[in-house]
């Protein structure tokens, strides 16, 4: 275990990263699809992507901030519910198409049992639902409301994402599958 050992080693090559200076050739060698960039407009880009991370990070620790400090005492049915139903489906759905295998088998092996599986479903529930109650009242607080273009626009979007995870084929369905207070979380 603490025996000296002796290498020769041949190095063939010392290679380190040649970054070039940023200039408008050198921009447009980039292929940023239908956009078109210069050095002062891709500068200006950059600035923006970095402050909107910061701001989406204050953001989010403000967020988890008053996420910790919630107290619920009682959830609304609608809302849990639907997180409670999400989560079965999203489950039952890598059972299947993941996993390949049945839903007990599956609950068996990721959970190792059903109260474990249904303690994590009820977890997941009162975690999305607080949220949306925390939307709802900083919504209220602070007057945000939503278009009903922004309301619309945003139907069409869920729907096209998610309707056919839970087999629902056009709008009015999905919307009354969601129910009114989902649907409001999502926009907000």
């Amino acid at each position: 275990a603490s025996a000296k050992i002796t290498a020769t080693v041949t190095l063939h090559k010392i290679m380190t990263a040649q970054i070039p200076e940023l200039t408008d050739e050198v921009i447009k060698s980039f292929n940023f699809g239908d956009s078109v960039y210069n050095e002062a407009t891709l500068k200006e880009f950059i600035k923006l992507w970095i402050d909107e991370q910061n701001l989406q990070r204050k953001m989010d620790a403000i967020y988890q901030q008053t996420l910790k400090q919630t107290l619920v005492t009682a959830y609304p049915k609608i809302e849990y519910t639907y997180y409670e139903e999400e989560f079965e489906k999203n489950e039952k759905t890598k059972a299947e198409q993941v996993y390949h295998t049945t839903f007990e088998e599956y609950v068996a092996g990721q959970y190792g049992s059903m109260e474990k599986y249904n303690a994590e479903k009820t977890a997941y529930a009162q975690k999305y639902t607080t949220e949306d109650m925390i939307l709802h009242a900083l919504a209220e607080k602070y007057g945000v409301k939503v278009t009903t273009e922004s309301y619309n626009q945003a139907l069409n979007l869920l729907f096209t994402e998610r309707a056919d995870t839970v087999g629902i084929t056009n709008t009015d369905d999905f919307y009354n599958y969601m129910g009114v207070a989902i649907y409001r979380s999502h926009l907000l």
